[in-house]
């Protein structure tokens, strides 16, 4: 589901955030930050079930700021992460650009254009707001807490049978 024009920070937020402050770092728009931005984001999200694909849809997002956003011409971008053991919500805020985040097309054989499709098919959901000044574009991955309780029981159950 895409929202555009949502504020990643709406007051619903506050309940996901548990008394936990967001992890916020800002990199240099540079090709080689995209892998810190990542780290960072696996880091941030050690140990939580959701913490590979957050650091995949980053880097995605990640070098959607520095290719396609004044970031990536002397700019910088923040990273903000949101923790929750049912959601995760993480942000890329960008120096902005003229033109706003797009699906590619169907069928397109261009070699590049896939990064948003594939926070489409992962996210649960995702948007953006900004402008030309400023773009945040931001995901959520949802964690249900029934999963996580049934993973639990089941490795303790494999770690029983191996006793």
């Amino acid at each position: 589901m895409t929202i555009s024009g949502t504020d990643f920070l709406d007051p619903g937020l506050a309940a996901l955030l548990d008394g936990s402050r967001p992890r916020r770092r800002v990199f240099p728009g540079e090709p080689a930050q995209v892998a810190h931005a990542r780290r960072f984001v696996r880091r941030a999200l050690a140990g939580h079930r959701a913490a590979a694909d957050a650091a995949l849809l980053t880097s995605e997002l990640a070098t959607n700021a520095i290719c396609h956003t004044a970031s990536g011409q002397g700019g910088t971008f923040e990273i903000v992460v949101i923790r929750h053991p049912a959601i995760v919500r993480i942000a890329v805020i960008d120096a902005g650009a003229p033109t706003v985040p797009a699906l590619a097309a169907a069928g397109s054989l261009d070699a590049s254009g896939r990064g948003l499709t594939l926070v489409d098919a992962l996210a649960w959901r995702w948007g953006h707001h900004g402008n030309r000044c400023g773009r945040t574009v931001w995901f959520e991955l949802e964690c249900p807490r029934h999963d996580s309780l049934t993973s639990g029981v089941a490795q303790r159950s494999r770690r029983e049978e191996r006793s």
